[in-house]
């Protein structure tokens, strides 16, 4: 048994599985998986617009979208997971098994995260960010308050597991937050960033890989998933680093 409105507009070849809500006001490109018991376009009276997903979204079972998001082509979300209202995300995002996305946030290109992961309300993501299992992003620096202010974490950032970034912090581009790190102070450009209180101990470009090759930037590196076209930019960057 499904329960899809009649002014749900969903694109071709679409694959819905069994008690599937979808409300008014969504639109779901070509080629969807949305697989049983998730609950599309849910309203909590707080968002600004319809939803939004592109084409060749994979929603797994038991998870919730709510309306006033965008969300570009490519979507993956898993099991028990939830993206609540107002948030711009771009292309490629994956969102692990029971994350969550608090609203009103800004989300770039092929972010990925973990399961157990939150991004904070009014959160701000560059992209090609990672974040791990477990990892945080806080926005109240005064709880309880009424007062919001998400991370602002830049384009190919990591996040280790377990790690909490405090409201407002900064993480520099190409930056790596270690592990159970909790980080309440900036971290700037290609730096790392450990323990509890942080401290930050040197360049990304200090670390290796076990066969002594360079792990940063991790792009030049690790390509799995990513578009042919975005590969290739990588690969030459890199090919032009080597020839300096």
């Amino acid at each position: 048994m499904r329960k899809i409105s009649k002014r749900a507009n969903i694109g071709n070849n679409a694959r819905i599985g069994e008690f599937v809500i979808i409300h008014d006001d969504v639109t779901i490109g070509d080629d969807a998986i949305i697989e049983s018991f998730c609950e599309l376009g849910y309203s909590n009276g707080r968002e600004a617009g319809p939803l939004f997903v592109g084409d060749g979204a994979h929603i797994r079972s038991h998870s919730v979208l709510y309306l006033g998001s965008s969300i570009g082509d490519h979507l993956r979300v898993g099991h028990h997971a939830a993206i609540r209202e107002n948030s711009k995300i771009g292309n490629g995002f994956q969102l692990g098994t029971s994350s969550i996305v608090m609203g009103e946030c800004s989300i770039g290109e092929y972010v990925k995260t973990g399961s157990q992961v939150e991004i904070g309300q009014r959160s701000r993501l560059g992209n090609f960010i990672w974040l791990f299992l477990n990892s945080m992003l806080l926005n109240d620096p005064r709880p309880p308050s009424a007062i919001i202010v998400g991370p602002d974490i830049g384009d190919f950032a990591v996040i280790g597991a377990g790690s909490a970034i405090f409201p407002g912090v900064r993480v520099g581009e190409g930056s790596l937050v270690g592990a159970g790190c909790i980080l309440s102070t900036d971290v700037p450009a290609g730096q790392i960033a450990v323990g509890n209180p942080p401290k930050l101990i040197g360049s990304v470009t200090r670390l290796s890989m076990p066969d002594g090759t360079p792990a940063y930037p991790w792009r030049y590196r690790f390509q799995a998933g990513y578009p042919q076209d975005i590969v290739e930019h990588w690969l030459h960057e890199s090919a032009n680093l080597q020839s300096d």
